[in-house]
């Protein structure tokens, strides 16, 4: 028994799943989709073509389009794409060489082009990262971030913050690896071995492949790849078999903690082994402020201070892209990529109706404040 909209009628397993209207919803009658069939399939182009054969409706919110072909999806009339509140970045175990140097790990991080990366790899309009918290995370955040624009004062869009290889060696040699010029290239001296471990997918290897050219071609560092499937390699994340490893955060809530909750000493998020008293301070100052914009502006204090110790590689901040068949009718995209089922609905007449509401009206929340009278206020009878 369920309380929510659907509940499960099919279970094929890895091939899909049917959900049907649940006759104990409150709202049974409205929903318009009286029966959801989500495939299970592993290979984005496998999930495109099925898609272009018309036996799927949306490509639904847990898939992503294949990178290669992203340039001429996005001139069709079915495709959406939003910002997502999420970051892709790598993270370093700070307890292993040579990433245990901040010095080694902010080379690393100069040294990789993720304006390149995006444009020519994952190709979905992501946005390239210099820190952990998207620019259009809300609560306040985004509006901070266009104040320090407007002054020339962001501290994660200055100069040394950006793309710098020539920077980047100058930090390996004053951590001891001097980088010299080797042919065509250049060969970090004395560099120990490095490894770049990621999950099984296709998109995870572009990156990494990606990242391992990058380092090599501006410091002359060779790193290997380790792939592993996902319960294989939290298990060797939780035991610290690892120097970087691939990661990112979904923001659960519309607010900068989220993600930099996951870097505070005592959390069971940070796995990189950093640890920081200031950094730690700041985010109890800052949740203990009860002026959202100040709160803010301390949070951006901290994230600043996460930064300068560089324990996660921040790479790009998300978008979502999808397909939508025109007959679908309640899709909206946002930044938290919820998209409910209950709204959507198959229209039979969508060729004359351009409209697109949802299969009913979306709850509105009260306005923040108090939900009653004052106290000692009497109620009119």
């Amino acid at each position: 028994m369920v309380n929510g909209p659907y509940t499960l009628d099919e279970w094929k397993f890895r091939y899909e799943i049917t959900m049907k209207r649940n006759p104990h919803y409150w709202n049974h009658d409205k929903l318009k989709a009286h029966r959801v069939v989500w495939l299970e399939i592993e290979q984005y182009n496998a999930a495109m073509n099925i898609y272009k054969a018309g036996d799927l409706d949306y490509m639904g919110d847990n898939a992503s389009l294949p990178s290669e072909h992203m340039t001429w999806l996005s001139t069709k009339k079915d495709f959406r794409r939003f910002h997502y509140l999420s970051t892709y970045w790598f993270e370093f175990n700070t307890r292993k060489p040579p990433v245990d140097d901040v010095r080694v790990r902010w080379a690393l991080n100069l040294a990789v082009d993720k304006q390149q990366l995006v444009e020519k790899v994952t190709r979905a309009g992501q946005t390239p990262a210099t820190h952990y918290v998207p620019d259009y995370t809300g609560s306040g955040y985004d509006e901070a971030v266009a104040e320090d624009r407007k002054r020339g004062a962001d501290p994660f869009s200055s100069p040394d913050v950006v793309f710098n290889p020539e920077r980047a060696r100058a930090l390996l040699a004053e951590a001891g690896y001097e980088v010299v010029r080797e042919g065509d290239g250049y060969r970090a001296k004395n560099f120990p071995s490095l490894e770049i471990l990621y999950n099984t997918s296709e998109g995870h290897k572009q990156v990494a492949v990606a990242v391992q050219d990058m380092w090599r071609r501006h410091l002359g560092i060779s790193a290997t790849l380790r792939n592993e499937e996902w319960k294989v390699m939290l298990k060797n994340v939780r035991d610290g078999h690892f120097q970087v490893v691939r990661f990112g955060w979904i923001g659960e809530y519309n607010h900068p903690a989220t993600w930099l909750g996951t870097l505070l000493s005592y959390s069971p998020q940070n796995r990189t082994g950093w640890a920081d008293k200031e950094f730690d301070d700041l985010m109890r100052s800052a949740a203990a402020i009860a002026d959202p914009g100040e709160s803010i502006r301390m949070f951006r204090k901290a994230e600043k201070r996460a930064v300068d110790g560089m324990p996660k590689l921040p790479l790009y901040f998300y978008t979502k892209s999808t397909l939508v068949k025109p007959w679908v009718k309640g899709f909206v995209g946002n930044a938290r990529s919820v998209q409910l089922v209950k709204w959507l609905w198959i229209d039979p007449n969508w060729r004359d109706n351009p409209s697109n509401e949802t299969a009913f009206p979306h709850l509105e929340f009260p306005p923040p404040g108090r939900l009653g009278p004052p106290l000692g206020e009497a109620i009119a009878p």
